[in-house]
C-alpha cells in the first residue's frame, strides 16, 4: 500500500465535489479491502472506496464523523482476476453519487448530503488499505489513482477509459519484389 503520510501536503480533504479514479485487479474474491481512503479513527474519516467480492462501495462521512453516504455497485460489477477501470463521482451541487466501471455508469444515487468531511486537513490519503485498519488491505493490483476536486462527467470518464486502448501508430511496411510493391 502507499500513503501520503501525516501532514498531507496535497490537501486532498473533501470540501464538496470529488472524483476518485483507479485501475484495479482484485485477486481474491472474498477478501474486502480499501482501494483509496482518507482519514482515520483519530480525526474522523473523509471517504473510503472499497472492493468486496465483486462489489465497489464508496462511503463518505459527515463533519461529525458519522457515516452519511454509502453507495455500492451490483454484485459482480468488478470480478476478481480482471482489470477494471473505476471512477466514483460525488456531485455536491446535484447531490448525486455515481460509480462507473469500464467507462459505463453502473449505479447513480441521489443523496441528501455531500460536503466537507470530518477528516483533518493533514490526514493521510492511503492507496491499498484503510489507513487505520490493518485488516482492510486491498489484495490485488491498483494503478493510476487520481483524485479530482470536481465530478468528472460521463464523457470524461469514458474518454479516460478509452484512452487506455488507443493503439500505437502502426508502421507501414512495403516490400518490393522485382520492382513490384506487395
Amino acid at each position: 500500500y502507499a500513503t501520503t503520510g501525516a501532514g498531507d501536503p496535497l490537501s486532498l480533504a473533501m470540501t464538496g465535489a470529488l472524483s476518485i479514479e483507479a485501475w484495479v485487479k482484485p485477486t481474491i474474491a472474498a477478501a474486502p479491502g480499501a482501494i483509496v481512503s482518507r482519514g482515520g479513527a483519530a480525526n474522523g474519516y473523509d471517504y473510503w472506496l472499497a472492493w468486496d467480492d465483486g462489489t465497489i462501495e464508496i462511503t463518505v462521512w459527515t463533519p461529525t464523523g458519522t457515516e452519511r453516504t454509502s453507495v455500492a455497485t451490483p454484485a459482480g460489477a468488478v470480478p476478481a482476476g480482471e482489470v477494471s477501470h473505476l471512477v466514483v463521482t460525488l456531485d455536491d451541487v446535484a447531490d448525486v453519487v455515481e460509480i462507473f466501471v469500464n467507462g459505463r455508469s453502473v449505479v447513480r444515487a441521489t443523496t441528501a448530503w455531500i460536503g466537507t468531511s470530518s477528516a483533518q486537513a493533514d490526514d493521510p490519503l492511503a492507496i491499498g488499505r484503510r489507513d487505520d485498519v490493518a485488516a482492510a488491505y486491498f489484495d490485488g493490483l491498483i494503478d493510476e489513482v487520481a483524485v479530482y476536486a470536481y465530478p468528472l462527467s460521463g464523457a470524461q470518464v469514458r474518454a479516460h477509459y478509452d484512452a487506455a486502448f488507443v493503439p500505437e501508430p502502426s508502421s507501414v511496411c512495403l516490400m518490393f519484389v522485382a520492382g513490384v510493391a506487395l
